[in-house]
């Protein structure tokens, strides 16, 4: 069951000293004597000198990263590289999606990452992402719930999606998405 982005940091920084033998603040030390200043650098440092894994390295980097000055991107940023050049035409339909799920309910945890944005209760439940100029594909966590023409089984997207939506207009966003928005929504609290 996929954890929100909070909660999944929290697991690992839980799990940390188990897993590898050092604690979140070990390893912060230790990437910060590495003189790793960029923003990649101390990732691929922790998992080719160390074997740590994705997630673990993101948890390990950001604290180190700010630690040495160099600060973390902004969501801002985030967002502005997922939707740059010929995929910038898709901004005012995330921007209707984000609208459209925050009104789900207060506990809905966005969270824009380089590539995606993930939505959030306890667990993730949709996941956006524009992987082409032509569309933004909207994974919605809705086990059990029959495909159709529009919503159709997710091949794309990890085990926290089940369905995907592709969206090319504002008008995407509507009440029928919507509705899977706030089935897949319920089914995560």
């Amino acid at each position: 069951m996929a954890l929100s982005p909070s909660g999944m940091r929290e697991a690992v920084v839980r799990n940390l000293k188990d897993r590898t033998g050092k604690s979140l603040e070990q390893w912060v030390r230790a990437a910060k004597k590495s003189t790793l200043k960029d923003s990649k650098a101390p990732r691929r440092w922790l998992k080719e000198e160390f074997g740590l894994g994705g997630t673990t390295c993101w948890v390990v980097a950001d604290p180190t990263l700010c630690a040495s000055g160099v600060p973390a991107p902004s969501a801002s940023e985030l967002l502005d590289a997922q939707f740059k050049g010929d995929k910038a035409a898709f901004r005012p339909v995330y921007d209707r999606l984000v609208r459209a799920v925050k009104k789900l309910g207060r506990d809905v945890d966005v969270g824009a990452r380089k590539t995606q944005t993930t939505f959030a209760r306890k667990h993730t439940f949709a996941i956006a992402k524009a992987p082409t100029k032509t569309r933004i594909d909207l994974g919605l966590r809705l086990p059990g719930v029959r495909p159709t023409k529009r919503l159709q089984l997710s091949k794309a997207f990890s085990d926290n999606a089940t369905h995907c939506v592709s969206l090319s207009r504002v008008s995407d966003v509507d009440d029928q998405l919507k509705r899977w928005l706030k089935a897949a929504y319920e089914a995560r609290g």
